[in-house]
């Protein structure tokens, strides 16, 4: 080993992992929610939106999201990796505006914004992490998907979504 310190291609692969975990490590941060937050959360998604969404949303139906992880020494292993509701939204309200409450909803319980004990069934938000929402259309339903960045984050989105779904089921 010539002088001090890595050869030149350990180094290289230092550093390589060292810009990917740092890069990995700020997709959650604070200042990615509050840019989110001072974005997109205004006027529009107020507290009174927020209970109108959680409140006059009805469920059809929950699934788990799943992702496949494949090693060669244990298979293929199955995570939750989020969870997917199968919503009607409230009446006279659209899906973006839906979208936008459940998303600002999401980032101000990340940011700490209210009282993590209201959140006990609420399956769109984490005190204290980020929480992503998308949503789709499937038939005349709306398929609104919420993602913790970690497997115990979406197992405990998943059970609160079956606890959220039992008391806003839908009765034709």
């Amino acid at each position: 080993m010539r002088g001090q310190g890595f050869a030149p291609h350990v180094r290289s692969v230092l550093w390589a992992l060292a810009v990917g975990l740092s890069s990995c490590a700020t997709t959650d941060s604070p200042a990615r929610a509050l840019q989110f937050e001072s974005g997109h959360c205004d006027a529009r998604t107020t507290a009174a939106q927020e209970s109108r969404v959680l409140d006059g949303s009805a469920v059809l139906r929950v699934d788990p999201l799943y992702s496949y992880i494949h090693s060669v020494r244990t298979g293929t292993e199955t995570r939750v990796s989020g969870v997917k509701l199968l919503v009607a939204p409230p009446q006279g309200m659209s899906a973006s505006e839906m979208l936008r409450v459940l998303q600002c909803h999401a980032v101000r319980a990340a940011l700490g914004r209210f009282d993590p004990s209201s959140l006990t069934d609420d399956p769109f938000a984490l005190a204290g992490a980020w929480v992503g929402v998308g949503m789709s259309y499937e038939g005349v339903s709306l398929a609104v998907t919420v993602e913790a960045s970690t497997v115990s984050g979406n197992l405990e989105l998943l059970d609160r979504a079956h606890a959220y779904a039992a008391a806003h089921q839908r009765h034709d």
